[in-house]
């Protein structure tokens, strides 16, 4: 899952890959055009591993399960980005924010799904005499 532009609304699918990589403008001269490609190329390359994680979740029939492999998987390219000098020069700040909310959304997906439906089994059926319920 991924936030729209805006912030507010979180959507499964994935957006161009142009609007989530921001790099340089592609009309620059010398080494900035071949940066410019190579973060592209590797934009493209992570949005490819993204989209191949997100089927590979389908595959889980609990969707709990699911959201905690792309939680784990997502954290996991997040974090490596984060701590590689070159790849988070390449893909920005912006991208790194963005992966870190998703990470975040799959696991308040995996919260609501696991522990919600006992929170409110608890709050609908409270005991009625407390002093028997034994602990």
């Amino acid at each position: 899952m991924y936030r729209s532009s805006s912030g507010s609304q979180v959507h499964s699918e994935q957006p161009d890959p142009q609007d989530i990589f921001p790099g340089p403008p592609m009309r620059t001269t010398g080494s900035g055009e071949a940066k410019s490609a190579l973060s592209a190329g590797v934009a493209r390359l992570l949005m490819q591993l993204l989209d191949n994680l997100e089927v590979k979740s389908r595959a889980y029939k609990n969707d709990a399960i699911a959201a905690l492999f792309l939680m784990n998987n997502v954290h996991y390219v997040q974090w490596s980005v984060e701590n590689t000098p070159a790849a988070l020069k390449l893909l920005g700040e912006e991208w790194l924010e963005r992966h870190k909310d998703a990470v975040e959304d799959w696991g308040a997906k995996y919260h609501d799904i696991t522990w919600m439906p006992l929170v409110n089994m608890l709050k609908a059926d409270p005991p009625g005499d407390i002093s028997r319920v034994k602990v």
